[in-house]
C-alpha cells in the first residue's frame, strides 16, 4: 500500500561491484547491469541515475541516494577487492511531486566525486572497514552522499 508521507530505504549492489566485474567476465550477462549467477539467480547492479528514475517512475522523491565504496586488499593473495553498494531513501510526498527530469538534473548538480577508501591486511587476513559516512566526513571533510533538494 502506497502511504503519502512514508519512506522508502534501499541498500543494493552498485555498478561497479567486484562481483559484477566477474559475471562480465564470464559471459553471463543477460542485459545492462543485469546477469545470472552460476546457481540460478539474478542480479542487477544499479546507478545512482537509474535508481532516482525507478522510484521517481511510481512518484517517489529521492531524498538521498550514495553509493559506498569499500576496497579490500589481501597481500598474501596479491587481490584488490572493489566492493560497491548504493543506498538511497525515497519519499513519497503528501502534496506534489517532481519529475523525473527534474530529480535527475538535481541529482546531476549536487554530484560529488566519490571517496574510495583502502583497507591493508595482514599476510591471510582480510579485513573489512566501513569508512563511509561520519568517518569518510571526519577523516577527508567530505561524504560521498549527494543530497537532492525535492522542494522545486
Amino acid at each position: 500500500m502506497r502511504q503519502p508521507g512514508g519512506y522508502i530505504l534501499v541498500r543494493d549492489y552498485a555498478v561497479g561491484d567486484l562481483a559484477q566485474e566477474r559475471l562480465t567476465s564470464k559471459d553471463q550477462k543477460i542485459s545492462e547491469n543485469f546477469f545470472a549467477r552460476g546457481d540460478g539467480t539474478r542480479a542487477y547492479y544499479f546507478s545512482e541515475e537509474n535508481l532516482v528514475s525507478l522510484f521517481a517512475d511510481q512518484g517517489l522523491t529521492c531524498k538521498a541516494v550514495s553509493v559506498h565504496c569499500r576496497q579490500v586488499q589481501n597481500r598474501a593473495r596479491a587481490l584488490v577487492m572493489n566492493r560497491r553498494w548504493i543506498q538511497g531513501e525515497f519519499h513519497l510526498p503528501i502534496d506534489g511531486e517532481l519529475n523525473v527530469q527534474e530529480q535527475l538534473a538535481a541529482l546531476e548538480l549536487k554530484k560529488q566525486p566519490e571517496v574510495d577508501s583502502s583497507i591493508l591486511t595482514e599476510q591471510n587476513e582480510v579485513e573489512e572497514i566501513d569508512l563511509s559516512e561520519g568517518i569518510a566526513m571526519s577523516l577527508f571533510a567530505t561524504t560521498s552522499t549527494i543530497e537532492v533538494d525535492n522542494k522545486g
